[in-house]
């Protein structure tokens, strides 16, 4: 906080009060009476313009009572930055007020916005400055009132060392490479990781039953692989229509029907007499793996082929004019925005949700898509035009309420502003480059802010599927090559 000037004058012109009104409000009211600033003449004639406008300063000086029906009250002038309706009229109420008017003694403290020339200096000394114009940060009226605006923005200053630095929020954009899980994400690998960890304890110290716990720790160190946090898959849309394959409730609900198998394997190891073969045990280890990587390639199978297809497709460069299809990245820019969500955007879609009650699902009401004709995405130098009909897009730039009420928005959209990697047939037409679909192939349009990365993006979500996938059934194969060639004699 700078230094603060402090000034000595007499209020020429203009005036402003602050006001308590107890026993209704605890927020005092700052009022300008008509100027937004105050005109103090100084101690040596010269005229100083205080600006009031800007910011409500603090006042400081007598404070004036009056105790009464509000109806009483308000007519008060102190009263005029309250609404009448504030309080029923027969309401007792104290009002407080402290107020600044045209020929009261004054010291005011903020900081000068102007200066102007003193009538000094000579034909060997310049002139020197004073101000002319300041902005108003306390202002102190009658005695003592130098001390007391010194105070005033001292306990300011001492208010502003004792608040915490503001922390940096963490991006909430999926598509930030910055954009880290929250610690809540990893309890379901840290819980199995934990089992595993206690299984090959156990191994080392001479466990009876070394092929269930080898097996078992197999089982469980690829469970927990498969259960780290994955990046946030959105969907992609045609109009309001969301295209989707296995979702991911349906791959819940699988995985907790093949959850039986592992809790089995488990009971079996620790003693319990399940009658369950050494073989059996080995190909329910080897089956359970082998289906949960099956619902790993399934769902959201359509948005992770459209992200492979973005990534994979020949990128165009500028200059390089109409093409049969290729991919391009660039910057969106739009003439015709919407606004959603208090930003702009280029495309949007709200989807308006009813919250279910106890065990009951959230249901869908409806969806509406927010659009204003075309929409551009720069390519370096390269305009291409984009119409929203020729395209399927998806976009990390969503807002999904977490303490929703009844009824709750989800909102998702392309940022003006923000970085897309597209795909599709480039045409040229009328001197304009256009992004087409190809006959029954819809081009492609996938969003992220403006700090986002939508290449790298789309190569962490391919990258993390397959190496789930390759994973899981590297450890089915484990699971069935520890039997060795006798076990299954």
């Amino acid at each position: 906080m700078p230094d603060p000037v402090f000034v000595r004058g007499k209020v020429r012109s203009g005036g402003a009060s602050v006001a308590w009104l107890h026993g209704v409000t605890k927020t005092p009211l700052f009022r300008r009476r008509g100027e937004p600033r105050l005109v103090l003449e100084l101690e040596d004639g010269a005229e100083l313009s205080v600006d009031i406008a800007s910011g409500q300063p603090t006042l400081t000086g007598r404070e004036r009572r009056a105790r009464g029906a509000w109806s009483t009250i308000h007519e008060l002038p102190a009263a005029a930055a309250y609404e009448r309706d504030v309080a029923p009229p027969f309401t007792e109420v104290e009002l407080v007020w402290i107020s600044v008017a045209a020929g009261d003694d004054v010291v005011v403290g903020g900081s000068v916005s102007e200066e102007a020339f003193a009538a000094d200096g000579g034909p060997r000394a310049a002139p020197t400055t004073r101000p002319s114009a300041m902005s108003a940060r306390v202002i102190a009226v009658g005695e003592d009132a130098n001390a007391r605006a010194v105070a005033e923005l001292e306990r300011e200053r001492a208010a502003v060392k004792r608040e915490a630095p503001p922390r940096k929020k963490a991006p909430t954009d999926a598509g930030d490479p910055r954009t880290r899980p929250p610690l809540a994400a990893y309890a379901p690998a840290a819980l199995v990781l934990v089992i595993a960890v206690a299984f090959g304890i156990a191994l080392s110290l001479g466990w009876h039953r070394d092929h269930e716990a080898w097996s078992l720790l197999v089982l469980l160190g690829a469970m927990a692989f498969a259960l780290r946090p994955a990046r946030f898959v959105p969907d992609f849309h045609a109009r309001t229509r969301s295209i989707e394959t296995v979702g991911y409730g349906t791959m819940m609900v699988t995985r907790m029907v093949l959850g039986v198998i592992p809790v089995a394997l488990v009971l079996q190891a620790i003693g319990t007499d399940l009658s369950l073969s050494e073989r059996a045990a080995s190909l329910l280890a080897a089956s359970f793996l082998l289906a949960w990587a099956v619902t790993v390639g399934l769902v959201d199978l359509h948005p992770h082929r459209t992200l492979v297809g973005l990534s994979t497709a020949p990128r165009w460069s500028p200059g390089s004019g109409a093409t049969a299809w290729a991919g391009i990245e660039g910057v969106v820019r739009d003439p015709t925005p919407i606004e959603i969500a208090g930003t702009r955007a280029a495309i949007g879609l709200v989807i308006r949700m009813s919250k279910g009650r106890g065990s009951n699902p959230d249901e869908e009401e409806g969806r509406t898509l927010l659009r204003q004709g075309t929409y551009v995405i720069d390519v370096g130098s390269a305009p291409i035009v984009v119409d929203p009909e020729e395209t399927i897009w998806a976009s990390t730039a969503r807002r999904h309420p977490e303490d929703s009420a009844s009824r709750y928005d989800i909102e998702e959209w392309i940022p003006v502003g923000g970085r897309v990697l597209a795909c599709g047939r480039i045409e040229e037409e009328n001197g304009e480059l256009h992004l087409r679909a190809e006959g029954t192939r819809p081009a492609a349009v996938f969003a992220t802010s403006a700090a986002g990365d939508p290449a790298a993006f789309a190569r962490a979500v391919r990258r993390h599927r397959l190496t789930t996938i390759a994973a899981l059934v590297g450890a089915a194969a484990a699971e069935l090559l520890l039997r060795g060639p006798r076990g299954w004699s």
